[in-house]
Parts: structure tokens; C-alpha cells; sequence
């Protein structure tokens, strides 16, 4: 997500958390719909908890990673 928000020119600092970067461009106008706060909610959780994420969670973070994808497309 980082790179393709990256890529689409949002404004990516190397200390950013997630969130902070996820603001950056929702304020730049380059994201759209929830799929980018759902991709970094499912992040976090992978990331920090002590268990694996369920299919049907990986499943939910590749269609988000999905959609945020067509909508940087849509955007260009």
C-alpha cells in the first residue's frame, strides 16, 4: 500500500507509522472509501497481536489492497 500510495504522490516521510501516512494522502485527495484504513487496521493487527490472521482476514486485506489499487488507478 505504502508504495503505490507512494508511487501515486503522496508525500511519504521515513518515520511515518501507517496511520500518519494514510492521512498524508487521504489529505492529498488520494484516497477514496475505507479500503486504505481497512489495509492498515488488518496491518496492525497482523503486526502486533499474538495471533495469525484468519483466512477470511487475509481474504478482507487482499480486496482491500485490491480496490485501493484500482482506485490509484482510477485517479491517475
Amino acid at each position: 500500500m505504502e508504495r503505490s500510495l507512494a508511487a501515486a504522490g503522496a508525500d511519504h516521510e521515513a518515520a511515518d507509522t501507517p496511520d500518519e501516512f494514510l492521512a498524508r494522502a487521504a489529505a492529498a485527495g488520494l484516497v477514496r472509501g475505507a479500503a486504505a484504513g481497512e489495509l492498515t487496521r488488518l496491518f496492525y493487527e497482523a503486526r502486533f497481536s499474538a495471533h495469525e490472521l484468519t483466512t477470511a482476514q487475509r481474504d478482507a486485506a487482499q480486496g482491500a489492497l485490491d480496490q485501493l489499487a484500482a482506485d490509484l488507478r482510477g485517479s491517475s
